[in-house]
């Protein structure tokens, strides 16, 4: 056959054997392989918790932020229900800018009455 290398016996008797490391370095080298593939499992798993935030499988919703931080949460499907039922309440009445002052009829919002002020004229 041409092209192919033929092994004979001097060959063999050529080849030496890779050197045998002492046991200390053989579990050195056990030890930093496994501390590597720790780091790989490790960088694995984080790759996969991007990828499924990326996807949107682990977002957080508003309910389970508004849990963790023990806050009132109303979900938008309640808002109609609420907006339904205030409509039905009574308006509160509105205070102005003047709402310290009498009304039309003199009377405060106190309910008290208010003297009407007299003028220079009136006190002589």
């Amino acid at each position: 056959m041409a092209g192919v290398d033929r092994a004979s016996p001097n060959d063999f008797h050529a080849f030496r054997p890779p050197p045998v490391v002492d046991f200390a370095e053989q579990h050195e080298i056990v030890r930093r392989v496994d501390a590597l593939g720790k780091l790989a499992n490790e960088i694995e798993k984080r790759v996969a918790a991007v990828t499924a935030h990326s996807r949107g499988q682990f977002r957080s919703t508003e309910t389970d932020l508004a849990r963790a931080e023990g806050r009132n949460y109303e979900p938008a499907t309640a808002l109609p229900a609420r907006l339904r039922a205030d409509r039905t309440r009574p308006e509160p009445k509105e205070r102005g800018k003047h709402s310290h002052r009498p009304e039309q009829d003199g009377r405060a919002t106190t309910g008290a009455l208010i003297r009407p002020r007299r003028t220079r004229r009136q006190q002589m």
